[in-house]
């Protein structure tokens, strides 16, 4: 598991400012 992905689970409101800039 990447550490982004512990951040979305912790924090579902960071998922768009996390996971969004990584797949762009």
């Amino acid at each position: 598991m990447r550490r982004y992905e512990l951040m979305v689970i912790l924090d579902p409101e960071l998922e768009e400012r996390t996971v969004a800039p990584s797949l762009e």
